[in-house]
């Protein structure tokens, strides 16, 4: 993600709802976002007024594939606390996957994500490269940057395509 934003780069509460609207009683809008993207969370909060059974998915491409995507529902909107949402991810997350290797000797695969998570749970969709991962034995870190620490996230709920 960018630390900067332009106004071309925020995902407006008209486009949400526009989404949101398009789509069934319980369906799921989808909205195609850069890695640059934003939403203000007053935008998404009014937008999912009259649509709290629906979700909307935040799509990112590479191409013509998915890099990844965010999954929001009405009560995962409703608990969040914060101003913004960036929505951008980092798939290489060089820094990162550096500083790992320099205390640990682990294989890993790292996704970075400005994203704050604002009172609400984080549900994602990552295209990664996990050939030569033991993937029966995955943790999941998330870091926390007022301790300035990473915390193991005790029970995931994630799954795998091949």
């Amino acid at each position: 993600g960018s630390s900067s934003t332009s106004s071309s780069d925020r995902i407006t509460q008209s486009t949400l709802t526009n989404a949101l609207n398009s789509v069934g009683t319980y369906g799921t809008a989808s909205v195609r976002i850069t890695n640059d993207s934003y939403v203000n969370v007053s935008d998404l909060k009014a937008a999912f007024q009259g649509n709290t059974g629906k979700m909307i998915q935040f799509v990112c491409y590479n191409g013509n594939s998915v890099a990844y995507q965010y999954y929001m529902n009405y009560r995962q909107v409703s608990a969040m606390t914060g101003t913004t949402y960036k929505l951008g991810m980092d798939l290489d997350a060089a820094s990162t996957t550096n500083l790992f290797n320099k205390y640990f000797r682990n294989d890993i695969s790292v996704v970075s994500s400005e994203a704050e998570i604002n009172g609400a749970k984080a549900v994602f969709a990552v295209k990664m490269d996990l050939s030569g991962l033991n993937t029966s034995n995955l943790k999941v870190y998330i870091y926390d940057p007022d301790a300035n620490r990473y915390d193991l996230v005790a029970t995931p709920y994630l799954s795998i395509d091949a």
